[in-house]
């Protein structure tokens, strides 16, 4: 009993992780085509990670009755509440502030959601967990644009100055280097 039980935690972590990897994977490209994320895909993913819920919280229900070894103990539900209540404020923050359409809201509050069921029964790093979802959200997404306005200057401002880097050749070229340094410097002590 003990072993279906504990195998009925790990197919629940399975199964998100599938639900998170597949609406990512539907609602990234959506998004990345249509500048949209749909409400219709948020709420067909959010009922299916209520399936999950509903799997945990039907074993619980059994443990507390003595009828399974291995549950999900209540107060990990009360953790799971702070962090969806945090969650929302935080999304909701983003989105008055004006740094989050709505559409980013409904996605990080699904995929925070989510996130306690890939590792049940997980920490909430006493509370702190919704941070650590907004940290792996923005870093990656730092990360692109970086690189996205990486590729903008190389198409429209450095590509052009190849040619003229490679006609200087090297000596002109850090004596080029050297001189614009030289002035930079001066602009930044005026500056400072």
């Amino acid at each position: 009993m003990t072993q279906e039980a504990g195998g009925l935690i790990r197919i629940t972590q399975l199964y998100a992780w599938g639900v998170f990897l597949f609406s990512w994977g539907q609602m990234g490209w959506v998004d990345w085509k249509e500048q949209k994320i749909r409400n219709k895909y948020i709420l067909f993913w959010f009922k299916l990670m209520l399936l999950g819920y509903a799997l945990i919280i039907g074993q619980s229900l059994l443990g507390e009755f003595g009828f399974v070894e291995v549950f999900i103990l209540r107060e990990y539900y009360f953790a799971l509440l702070a962090h969806a209540a945090v969650s929302v404020a935080a999304a909701y923050a983003l989105w008055w502030l004006r740094i989050w359409p709505a559409g980013d809201v409904k996605l990080f509050v699904l995929l925070a959601l989510c996130y306690p069921l890939m590792r049940i029964p997980g920490s909430f790093r006493s509370g702190l967990l919704f941070l650590e979802v907004l940290i792996n959200i923005f870093v990656p997404a730092a990360a692109f644009l970086f690189l996205t306005a990486g590729e903008y200057l190389w198409r429209t401002r450095f590509s052009h100055q190849n040619q003229f880097f490679r006609d200087l050749g090297v000596k002109r070229f850090a004596l080029f280097a050297f001189d614009k340094a030289g002035e930079a410097g001066g602009l930044m002590k005026v500056e400072l």
